[in-house]
């Protein structure tokens, strides 16, 4: 799991989107308002719509994020969060916990922890309690 969210506000623009996403060499990024609550994700391919039309560059994010909020409990086993990775053909889950965003979990994150652990991937093991990178988060105003 990785726990340093770089987040970015709805109100946020596209351009300012695809800046953070090229500098932090991530695919996508949770849109959270001020007190940190999740409203959706928006990843590159929503933001690919810039190549068709220049002035995407302008519109907030919340107009090309997906609402979709697709989680895990931090003590939610791996086998579970291989299956919604599979079932929905996504990159990445979030990890909640009390109803708070507290990390994402990756596909490569997923299977770094099963070749880690040894452990078969319907291992009831909880994810957060294999390997993880606690790191803090880290939030983009607009």
């Amino acid at each position: 799991m990785n726990s340093e969210l770089i987040s970015i506000l709805p109100l946020a623009t596209v351009g300012e989107a695809i800046d953070i996403l090229i500098e932090s060499q991530v695919s996508g990024l949770p849109v959270v308002d001020a007190d940190g609550d999740i409203f959706g994700l928006v990843t590159e391919y929503a933001l690919l719509a810039i190549a068709y039309d220049a002035n995407v560059v302008n519109h907030p994010v919340c107009q090309h994020m997906t609402k979709e909020i697709i989680s895990v409990e931090c003590d939610d086993p791996l086998n579970k969060v291989a299956d919604l990775f599979i079932l929905h053909k996504i990159r990445r889950v979030f990890v909640m916990q009390d109803g708070k965003l507290v990390g994402l979990i990756g596909r490569r994150d997923l299977l770094k922890a099963v070749r880690e652990s040894g452990s078969e991937i319907c291992s009831t093991v909880p994810f957060a309690a294999s390997k993880t990178e606690q790191r803090q988060s880290v939030s983009i105003a607009n």
